[in-house]
């Protein structure tokens, strides 16, 4: 399998994922699904059309060349409607939002299509906190709303209604009809509650509560619905000032910006205004850029300072190790072409059963994770890389993202070299260490009981299925590799709730882990110096 097949593969894949994402974002003829699925059928067809290819090497060399010409320019167009809708969020939620005008514009052509989109970005800009752009994504008309005549579907609405909470326009929440059916009419119950109970009519807001527990049992249950009861209990009670009862209502919550808020004004209105402030004061550490000037005015009011080491929310250790692993690849690079192709490989690369100076050396155990076998091996899991170690540094101390890193890359070398002894290969590549931090989220997930924790804990096992599928399928993949990288994660992950928890536990550790990574790349700097120049 050549790359541009295994891109056409993994474009198939993913466009399954996104395709089942944009019908439930539109109906299913409409532009937006159509054009992801007709992109996955057509990445499905390149698959085994560019899979053949070196079946034409017969053929002349401009009819091979026109072939890949061809294919690679189809898989451009396939990846813009397949990985754009990811790229759009990620760029909605860092506030480049003329470059995702200029984009959705371009890619989407009827005002169906740009409306589901627009729905979908607006979601992300409420995630962040910026409520006033929510609402110009969804073209929210307030008369049109009032009049019963909003042209939107309940998504729409919904989105308007959260927006609403964020800028605390109380009275406009109350005055919009709401949606009735799905986990949106409990979202959207929840906002109505959070505005009845600011509005001082917590009898109304009891009794809303309680009907909507009625409806989330009756619904099954989910985990949206979960988080919209906890809320909106914690609403009733931080109206009444009862800083005991929010955080009963919250206790099986994750508590981040809004939970604090929520319960800095429990403190405010029982008259504990020092307490309120420390609350107000840790979700402003927390807060992003949207959501902090309303949190400062907060503080203000109680007269105390702005913290100074507010807490933006960037993920530096994932960041650092992107880049790290980026570096390392241009350096691979230059090896390559200033000695010979596989240069870098012989020098770092986990090596079983070749003739190569020092092949059995235990630092390759942690080197062989620092160079990749080609761009799109490197792409692949710097993209992986970024979305599962943002998440799990957000919810443990950034030496953690090191730590499962370190443990994954080892056993995946240790696993591939118990159960492919006796075969020659060469091992390349962080997925070892990626699905370690994977494998390390899941083991923290699988603890807790939540609602939302058992469907995080579901997409993990899912997608980890699917790497396991795709290792078998798919040639020159390390099945075993994966498989070690997944053990690593799992037991760094055990292990570290085992531990007290405390910061300088992870930072002792992401210290010996990153101490033992370092020294593997410098002996490997140190094999190249030895026998680079026999290369």
């Amino acid at each position: 399998m050549n790359q541009l097949s295994l891109l056409a593969l993994i474009l198939t894949i993913s466009g399954l994922y996104t395709s089942r994402l944009m019908v439930r974002i539109a109906p299913l003829m409409s532009e937006v699904p159509l054009k992801t699925i007709l992109a996955t059928i057509v990445s499905a067809g390149l698959t085994f059309a560019l899979g053949r290819l070196q079946v034409l090497t017969r053929m002349t060399g401009a009819t091979v060349v026109s072939l890949q010409t061809l294919g690679t320019g189809l898989l451009v167009i396939c990846s813009a409607y397949i990985l754009i809708p990811y790229f759009l969020t990620i760029l909605t939620r860092s506030g480049r939002y003329r470059v995702v005008d200029v984009l959705v514009t371009t890619l989407y052509w009827t005002a169906t299509g740009r409306g589901s989109i627009q729905r979908l970005l607006a979601q992300a800009a409420l995630r962040q906190g910026d409520a006033e752009r929510a609402l110009e994504l969804v073209n929210y008309n307030a008369k049109q709303a009032l009049d019963q005549q909003y042209i939107g579907n309940d998504n729409s609405l919904l989105i308007a209604m959260q927006a609403f909470e964020i800028l605390e326009r109380w009275h406009d929440l109350t005055n919009v009809m709401p949606p009735v059916h799905g986990d949106n009419a409990l979202l959207a119950a929840a906002a109505r509650i959070h505005a009845l109970a600011q509005l001082g009519e917590l009898g109304r807001a009891r009794a809303e509560t309680d009907a909507l527990e009625v409806r989330w049992r009756a619904q099954g249950q989910g985990p949206v619905g979960y988080r919209s009861l906890g809320l909106s209990q914690a609403y009733v009670h931080a109206a009444r000032g009862d800083v005991h009862g929010v955080r009963s209502a919250l206790q099986s919550h994750d508590i981040g910006v809004k939970e604090l808020s929520l319960l800095a004004e429990a403190a405010e209105r029982g008259q504990q205004p020092a307490i309120a402030a420390q609350f107000y004061t840790k979700a402003y550490s927390l807060a992003s850029a949207a959501q902090a000037p309303r949190l400062a005015e907060h503080l203000q009011r109680l007269g105390k300072p702005l913290p100074a080491n507010r807490k933006l929310r960037r993920a530096n250790a994932t960041l650092a190790l992107v880049a790290v692993l980026t570096v390392c690849y241009g350096v691979q690079l230059f090896i390559n072409q200033s000695l010979r192709p596989d240069a870098a490989q012989q020098m770092a690369g986990f090596i079983v059963n070749w003739p190569v100076p020092e092949a059995d050396a235990w630092w390759r155990y942690f080197s062989y994770g620092f160079v990749h076998g080609n761009f799109l091996h490197i792409a692949l899991n710097m993209w992986v890389l970024w979305d599962i170690a943002r998440l799990y540094e957000t919810r443990r101390y950034w030496p953690n993202v090191f730590t499962a890193f370190a443990f994954g890359t080892f056993f995946g070398a240790y696993l591939t070299a118990i159960a492919q002894a006796g075969q020659q290969l060469v091992l390349v590549g962080a997925s070892g260490g990626v699905l370690g931090i994977a494998a390390a989220l899941l083991a923290d997930a699988l603890r807790r009981r939540e609602p939302s924790e058992r469907a995080l804990a579901r997409g993990l096992l899912q997608w980890m299925l699917l790497i396991v599928v795709f290792s078998l399928a798919v040639p020159n993949v390390s099945l075993w590799g994966h498989l070690g990288g997944i053990v690593g994660g799992f037991l760094w992950g055990f292990i570290r709730q085992g531990l007290p928890a405390s910061k300088r536990v992870d930072q002792l550790a992401a210290g010996v882990a990153i101490g033992i990574m370092g020294y593997a790349l410098l002996e490997a700097g140190g094999w190249l110096m030895r026998y680079g120049g026999s290369l």
